[in-house]
């Protein structure tokens, strides 16, 4: 498998369309130096046993998919979901204290999987209800941020 990498200059039109990162669990690195269309990625999906590096800030305007055997690791960056999340994988980081999964936006958030999901960060930012739907492991630490972000387990 390869990497993704957006040169300076270059643009990624994302659309509405879902980015996929799949492999035999070899590392990819996610890299961006240029612009991602859109304010952001629509869908992330990361898929059959593969091992995504993402290397700056992401923005996921809609879900994010994390599959079985598949590991997501934040390089001490944020994710920042709008959608839901369906972890079956694992995201990690190194430093127990940088990077995190962020769900944000007013919209409700539902977090999703096959109940062996793990979080090293996740931060709820949300101004509505966040659901808890699948058994999940936080490693890290589990914010809740804002004066009305509601977890519903």
């Amino acid at each position: 498998m390869s990497d993704f990498v957006i040169e300076n200059g270059g643009t990624y039109n994302s659309g509405d369309n879902k980015t996929i990162f799949n492999g035999d669990g070899t590392a990819q690195r996610f890299t961006i130096n240029g612009t991602i269309s859109n304010n952001g990625l629509y869908d992330l999906v990361v898929a059959e046993n593969a091992t995504l590096n993402t290397e700056n800030n992401v923005t996921v305007r809609n879900n994010l998919l994390m599959e079985s055997g598949c590991t997501l690791y934040d390089d001490g960056k944020t994710i920042t979901v709008n959608g839901n999340v369906d972890n079956s994988g694992t995201h990690f980081n190194s430093n127990s204290t940088a990077g995190s999964i962020t769900l944000a936006s007013g919209a409700k958030h539902t977090i999703n999987g096959d109940g062996n999901g793990s979080f090293n960060n996740l931060v709820i930012s949300s101004a509505t209800t966040t659901t808890l739907a699948a058994n999940t492991t936080v490693t890290g630490q589990l914010r809740l941020t804002g004066n009305t972000t509601k977890l519903d387990i």
